[in-house]
C-alpha cells in the first residue's frame, strides 16, 4: 500500500501490464534511491496472474525462483513492461499437455523515466497442468 506500485495499464486480454513506481519519501532507501525490495516487488505478481488468465483454472501456477540484477541506481519514477506472448502460452501447454511440471523463465528490465534500465529480473515459474481423478 505504502510503496507507490501502480498498474498503469493492463491489456484486455490479460497479456500485457505496465507496472510503475514513484520514488517518494516512504519508499526510497538510506541513499535516497528506489528501494530494491519495492523493485522486485513491483512486478512479483505480473506472470502468475497473466498466465492463470490465460491458461485457466486447469492449471498450478507458483513462483520457483527469481534473481534480480541492480544495474544502477533508481533515481526517478520506475517502469517494468511484463509481456505474455502467444508463443509462451502455446511454449507451456505443450509441456504441460500430459501433467509434467515445467519451468519457464521470464526476463524483466525495469526502467527509469528516461528509459535507461536499472533493474534485471529473472522469474522462473512452476507451471503443471491439473487432472481430475475420474471415479
Amino acid at each position: 500500500m505504502f510503496t507507490g506500485i501502480r498498474f498503469a495499464e493492463l491489456s484486455t486480454d490479460f497479456r500485457r501490464v505496465r507496472m510503475t513506481m514513484a520514488l517518494r519519501f516512504y519508499n526510497k532507501n538510506l541513499h535516497g534511491l528506489q528501494f530494491g525490495g519495492n523493485l522486485y516487488a513491483m512486478i512479483d505478481p505480473c506472470y502468475l496472474t497473466l498466465i492463470l488468465y490465460n491458461l485457466g483454472k486447469g492449471y498450478r501456477v507458483l513462483d520457483k525462483a527469481a534473481q534480480i540484477e541492480y544495474v544502477k541506481p533508481g533515481r526517478t519514477k520506475v517502469s517494468a513492461d511484463i509481456l505474455l506472448t502467444q508463443e509462451d502460452i502455446d511454449d507451456i501447454k505443450k509441456n504441460t499437455s500430459e501433467g509434467q511440471k515445467y519451468l519457464k523463465d521470464f526476463n524483466i528490465e525495469i526502467q527509469d523515466i528516461n528509459g535507461e534500465i536499472i533493474a534485471r529480473v529473472k522469474k522462473t515459474i512452476y507451471i503443471r497442468k491439473k487432472f481430475q481423478n475420474s471415479s
